[in-house]
């Protein structure tokens, strides 16, 4: 489970959809830059080994993302 209370990473993730064109990707004049920076930090996480007492790719995003 993730817990997020950033209210703008869930405004974009509600206007994040499937495009005509088989792309993903914002709803015309929405923005997907929190929502990319989150998808890949999560990815990440998956799958680079952990290290203890370093900054995780999901906490480093978390400080860029606001």
């Amino acid at each position: 489970d993730i817990a997020c209370q950033d209210t703008r990473l869930w405004d974009q993730c509600l206007s994040y959809v499937h495009q005509g064109d088989g792309t993903t990707g914002a709803m015309g004049g929405c923005h997907d830059d929190i929502v990319i920076a989150h998808m890949i930090a999560l990815q990440m996480v998956r799958i680079a080994p952990a290290h203890t007492g370093a900054a995780t790719p999901l906490s480093i995003a978390m400080r860029w993302a606001g």
